[in-house]
């Protein structure tokens, strides 16, 4: 009868199997050979996570924060302040990771929402004078991949380390003799630390981030940006969208060393609604040439 180990590892290598059954058999394993720092970790994958300081590398991003406008939908949130940007667009993903799983299914989307609380909302109607009903950090698909990808690769390396101190265990049971080997072994699982990648964003709107998380700020020296915005265009599948949007760009190249840019910078953002995954890591740039203005 395969034993547990070897079935964390078939499960864990197959791209298909669901990472909550993974986890719950994880479980099983950590109660039977009593790896309680294992345990803490799978009960907040299966559960969520509480508190922040908990959170592992995988599970923080970086989002474009966007404000509701009941007239044109979802519009970028520009601030001037870098600290204050910092603290605003940093993802925490706390929920269990059936959830994002649940989520992968349904959506194909290349970007999500995360809602911002009303309560920082109203702090910041307050502070910039805004009138905003609400707001949210618009955020690559790819980052709930790569949380449900890091548990998987996580549980293979545990269930490894497992096989080779000699704990494979039989069916569903372990030996007197594995778990002795469990209780003198320093075997760990969810403590790594470091930069993972955040995957593949999917979909129309999509953004790829590969090997790290996405902290960039296109630069406008040289007006490079503009290279920049041509260049992601052309993923924009809608032609006439495309076409609008690269003459928009055009318009604010133009006139980036005059007065005219201020509403060539508005005319282009007005055509952004549904391309804010695309398009939002090069807003900070045009920001720096409109408040040359």
């Amino acid at each position: 009868m395969t034993g547990l180990v070897d079935q964390l590892q078939s499960d864990a290598l197959d791209p298909g199997s669901s990472v909550s059954a993974l986890l719950r058999k994880v479980k099983v394993a950590a109660v039977k050979l009593a790896l309680d720092d294992a345990l803490v970790w799978v009960q907040r994958e299966l559960d969520g996570y509480k508190d922040k300081d908990d959170l592992p590398d995988y599970r923080i991003t970086r989002g474009n924060p966007v404000g509701w406008n009941p007239y044109h939908g979802w519009q970028p949130m520009l601030f001037a302040d870098e600290k204050i940007s910092d603290m605003i667009t940093q993802v925490s993903l706390f929920e269990a990771v059936g959830s994002f799983e649940a989520t992968l299914k349904e959506s194909k989307s290349g970007t999500l929402l995360k809602p911002l609380p009303s309560g920082l909302v109203a702090q910041m109607n307050n502070m910039f004078g805004w009138d905003i009903p609400k707001a949210a950090l618009e955020f690559p698909r790819g980052s709930i991949v790569n949380v449900v990808e890091q548990v998987r690769n996580l549980v293979l390396d545990w269930a490894l380390e497992l096989a080779r101190a000699g704990i494979n265990g039989e069916g569903m049971a372990f030996t007197m003799e594995e778990r002795k080997r469990a209780a003198g072994s320093q075997i760990h699982i969810g403590q790594l630390n470091g930069s993972f990648s955040t995957g593949d964003a999917i979909g129309a709107n999509a953004r790829v981030n590969v090997g790290s998380n996405d902290h960039s700020v296109n630069s406008a020296n040289d007006c490079s940006v503009f290279r920049d915005i041509e260049t992601a265009a052309h993923a924009i599948d809608d032609r006439q969208i495309r076409a609008a949007i690269l003459s928009a760009n055009r318009d604010m190249e133009k006139a980036s060393s005059g007065p005219a840019f201020v509403g060539a910078y508005q005319k282009f953002i007005g055509l952004l609604a549904d391309h804010l995954g695309v398009f939002g890591p090069m807003i900070p740039a045009l920001t720096a040439l409109l408040a040359g203005r």
